[in-house]
């Protein structure tokens, strides 16, 4: 099969809403499944919007209508100001089961990360990140997964897989290939203690919205190590977004959710985004649509703007800094850009050149090592690569 027979082209008439589209907006400036004329065509395009509507494992019924509603926001912006080259894909058609669109959107993700085609999936629930990370899975590098969510989806004991537990699913399944997993802004009344335990002991992290707010900068070296990042507009305050099933008085304000997909786009490893959860059924004056729409175009606008500091690090262009802390053995090693003035932390078990990762991390991280204490960063990391 061909790409595109993966996907029910767009239908430009219902976007349009019967309501022309200006000149200079994303409509004027995109290209779609019917120009694809050879699987290879996609190759000359740098992002690939692809529309959801599979909504057998959620309790959020309407979010399938969803896709629509963000395209009907989004064709109206004003396009990128980079001359960025976006095709729409489409809506990806389900499969028989839930199960055959995650394999059939695996595919489609393996097939554009391949291509260094960027995937950015909109509409349905969060469930459908499980195919994104089964089409990432066979690179050996191991996967950072972000979401940005009000709670944690995360389930111990589950007879049925769905977008409540998918976090706990993509590890049962692929365990091998993670290696971090965060949660961005939740709100730790949302998510029960057992819950919550379970997603730590596996020592991946989490920002809970009262550390988020008036620091939404602690997010960005998250971002950073990330490869893939699933945004749930339920995250917002419902005077911000209404249009979810389970939409809450408390949670991110909009701009604040618009700089967190910022940051997604600025992160140089970052290859796939979806933005999930949106039903039209509660959007009153498609608000949430319209702030989603908003956030894709400020993730594609950090993709503008990428600096690849990471993947030099350490280098002449970084500066190094050796931290001695009384409780280890050996001192802790940071790194500073000197163009981006980003920071990075280098997390060694062995004391080897061979057992040691390089990760993102904060200023203030290197302020509390300099203050002879260690840094939860650096701790979590270690514990993790000490289970490996």
């Amino acid at each position: 099969m061909k790409l595109k027979d993966y996907f029910r082209p767009v239908n430009l008439n219902s976007i349009s809403n019967s309501a022309p589209f200006h000149r200079g907006s994303w409509a004027s400036n995109i290209a779609h499944s019917s120009q694809l004329n050879s699987q290879h065509s996609i190759e000359k395009y740098q992002i690939a919007l692809i529309g959801l509507t599979d909504e057998r494992n959620t309790a959020n019924k309407g979010c399938k209508d969803g896709a629509l509603a963000i395209r009907q926001a989004l064709y109206r912006l004003a396009a990128p100001s980079n001359n960025m080259k976006i095709i729409d894909l489409g809506d990806l058609i389900e499969g028989k089961t839930a199960n055959d669109t995650y394999f059939a959107l695996s595919y489609v993700c393996a097939t554009l990360k391949k291509a260094n085609v960027i995937p950015i999936l909109l509409g349905a629930d969060q469930d459908q990140t499980l195919g994104v990370v089964k089409g990432f899975v066979n690179d050996q590098e191991k996967l950072n997964l972000v979401s940005i969510d009000s709670k944690i989806d995360w389930d111990i004991d589950y007879e049925s897989f769905n977008a409540q537990n998918y976090l706990s699913e993509i590890v049962n399944q692929h365990e091998d290939s993670i290696w971090e997993i965060t949660v961005l802004g939740h709100q730790s009344y949302l998510t029960e203690q057992e819950r919550y335990h379970a997603f730590s002991k596996k020592h991946f992290d989490d920002i809970r919205l009262g550390e988020l707010r008036g620091k939404i900068y602690k997010a960005e070296p998250v971002y950073r190590d990330a490869h893939i990042v699933s945004f749930d507009i339920s995250a917002v305050r419902y005077c911000d977004s209404p249009g979810h099933i389970n939409a809450n008085p408390n949670g991110l304000y909009a701009e604040e959710f618009c700089q967190l997909a910022r940051y997604a786009g600025l992160s140089s490893k970052i290859s796939a985004a979806v933005f999930s959860g949106l039903n039209p059924k509660f959007d009153n004056r498609s608000v949430s649509a319209q702030l989603t729409a908003q956030a894709i175009w400020y993730f594609i606008d950090g993709l503008q703007h990428r600096i690849n500091d990471h993947s030099t690090v350490p280098s002449s262009d970084h500066k190094r800094y050796s931290v001695v802390i009384e409780d280890i053995d050996f001192p802790l090693t940071f790194y500073k850009s000197l163009q981006t003035e980003r920071w990075w932390m280098e997390i060694n078990w062995k004391n080897s050149s061979k057992d040691k990762v390089i990760v993102a991390c904060t200023e203030d991280d290197y302020r509390i090592a300099c203050n002879n204490e260690v840094p939860e960063t650096w701790w979590r990391n270690f514990k993790k690569g000490s289970n490996l």
